[in-house]
């Protein structure tokens, strides 16, 4: 898909604002105008100037914002207990009875150099699927060929597996039982979305050659039946000018666009459906930029679903800000916040949705800048809060590196060199600190003084217990290795441990 290798291709995702024009009902368009790439612009100076930029829409009515200098600041907790559902997010780990698995890799399981530090897995290559009980004891459960994210739904183990096949390399998911048993395989593609009371997985299942079309799948894991959930009438449509992507599942709830593209503009259809439900289209967002636009990050907060509606371009794929578009789940009072390139030079693709009783607010990094009498700026805040329902911006000094950090991931990482875990376990806006200084929890391997630099990044991280699990990875990077700008990155070392929280030093699990 055009949007994820975009999204793959994104150098910097950090500060940014919006451009939209929107209005109507259900059957409502957005027309998005030709204008230079982001990374092209010059920035205004004048404060004044880019606020008035900044628009509000709600019923097709569009008006300037409000701007209130009412700082909305966040609330800080070490109370742990609001992490008890946040195992649910890194799917690297499952859990059943007190035992969390993992697969356990090898220094031959990935490809020994990466671009930007991202390594291929290798295919074919054994690993073990492992589990740990809350004692610290690790046992065996079977082998393994697969990698990557996978799924303990009902009694079996939900897995994709990377492999070569005459086209290249090709992922196929499958599932075993608990003892690595009773293989089942479900064909070439890979695993979206789960709803574990449901017993349900959301599927993108590929033709069988290359260039066939690709199908969304509802993978009913008690009947081991998998069915298409796509609109019967589009099947056909698929082709290179038009498309269906998943946008999310979320509460017995699937959403789909459909991208159309031809010589004049590009469409792109919105369409909700309850897992077994009627399809129903819920907007219709029209652009006739260069660049293709999308919707991303969709979420959902009762009926209300938000979304952004954006793209990329330049020849970095440079992220060109967007709209930021809520709307009911029926296609009705549709509301959107409108802006252009800020003093920012590059807009974020994601923000974060906080409920306060049965106000939305959306939290979005942007720059807010308060100037006192004279134009001079006295404050400058990086995140902006968008009041849905009354249309006004407020600063905030809420972390902004939390909003893109937390997207898919409950734990994520203070942005500097103290390694400090934090949390966003719901929608109150609580930041809950998990644990500080996360480097001191292990003994860090020394930095090579030749020329390559040498530090740990602390990736897949995972609360359950009481215990926090986490990889410390160390890459070197060296100029003579690289090709280009772009390479020079290597694998150096891999480590798995355990942590409890509350105490000082990690249990490491394994090594690679």
């Amino acid at each position: 898909m055009e949007k994820r290798i975009a999204s793959v291709l994104i150098l910097a995702a950090v500060m940014g604002a919006m451009l939209v024009s929107f209005g109507g009902e259900q059957e409502q368009e957005m027309v998005q105008e030709e204008d230079e790439p982001f990374e092209n612009q010059v920035p205004t100076e004048s404060e004044e100037i880019w606020k008035t930029w900044v628009k509000v829409e709600m019923e097709g009515k569009k008006a300037p914002a409000v701007y209130c200098d009412e700082v909305m600041n966040p609330e800080y907790t070490n109370d742990l207990s609001l992490l008890e559902e946040s195992y649910k997010t890194d799917h690297h780990y499952a859990c059943r009875d007190g035992r969390v698995y993992y697969r356990q890799y090898h220094e031959d399981s990935f490809e020994e150099a990466g671009l930007w530090a991202s390594y291929d897995p290798v295919p074919g290559t054994e690993k073990e699927i492992v589990c740990v009980d809350r004692d610290g004891v690790v046992t065996e459960v079977f082998l393994d060929n697969g990698y990557g994210e996978f799924y303990l739904i009902g009694d079996r183990f939900y897995m994709t597996e990377f492999r070569e096949c005459d086209s290249g390399r090709e992922r196929v998911i499958y599932s075993v039982d608990m003892e690595g048993r009773d293989r089942i395989d479900y064909g070439r593609g890979e695993i979206l979305a789960a709803d574990e009371e449901r017993n349900i997985l959301i599927v993108e299942k590929y033709g069988e050659e290359v260039g066939d079309a690709h199908d969304y799948c509802l993978l009913d894991c008690g009947r081991e039946v998998c069915m298409s959930i796509l609109p019967e009438e589009y099947h056909a449509e698929e082709a290179e000018r038009r498309y269906w992507d998943f946008e999310a599942y979320q509460d017995g709830w699937i959403y789909l666009s459909y991208f159309m593209r031809d010589e004049t503009e590009k469409r792109t259809e919105l369409y909700a459906a309850p897992v077994g439900g009627e399809w129903n289209k819920v907007i219709t967002l029209t652009s006739n930029r260069s660049y293709s636009e999308y919707i991303i990050q969709l979420e959902a907060v009762g009926d209300r679903l938000f979304f952004l509606f954006g793209g990329w371009d330049g020849s970095a794929q440079v992220y060109q800000g967007g709209s930021m578009i809520t709307v009911k789940r029926d296609g009705t009072d549709c509301r959107s916040l409108q802006n252009v390139s800020s003093n920012d030079r590059y807009p974020s693709s994601h923000y974060y949705l906080r409920q306060d009783g049965e106000k939305i607010l959306v939290y979005y990094p942007c720059s807010y800048r308060i100037t006192g009498p004279d134009g001079e700026e006295e404050e400058h805040y990086w995140v902006t809060v968008w009041d849905m329902d009354t249309g006004t911006l407020y600063p905030s000094t809420f972390p902004a590196f939390a909003i893109a950090d937390t997207y898919g991931n409950d734990l994520f990482m203070e942005d500097n060199d103290q390694n400090n875990v934090l949390a966003l376990p719901d929608r109150t806006g609580t930041i809950v600190n998990v644990a500080a200084h996360l480097e001191d929890s292990i003994e860090v391997l020394p930095i090579d003084s030749g020329g390559i630099k040498s530090n740990p990044q602390f990736k897949e991280l995972y609360y359950k217990d009481g215990y926090l699990y986490f990889e410390a990875e160390y890459n070197v990077w060296s100029h003579e290795d690289s090709i280009g700008w772009r390479d020079g990155y290597r694998r150096e070392r891999t480590e798995h441990y355990r942590l409890k929280l509350g105490e000082d030093k990690a249990e490491l699990l394994y090594a690679y």
